[in-house]
């Protein structure tokens, strides 16, 4: 995997640092630990979300590359 990005974002209850790499979904199920849905959405569809501020910049970094 190649690495992306990072994100490094101070919360009030602390600070939280997002590491991001290139990745590619072969097959299986995901099985979510903290999110209640994922979503695949292409670099058109991102305005649609609502982002958690850690991860506005990865989005915009995102936006960049690929759109």
């Amino acid at each position: 995997m190649d690495f992306f990005a990072e994100s490094i974002y101070a919360y009030q209850s602390g600070t939280i640092k997002l590491m991001v790499f290139w990745c590619k979904w072969i097959s299986g199920d995901f099985t979510l630990k903290v999110h209640s849905h994922i979503v695949w959405a292409n670099h058109k569809e991102l305005d649609l979300y609502d982002f958690a501020p850690a991860d506005i910049p990865l989005v915009e970094k995102l936006k960049l590359v690929i759109g």
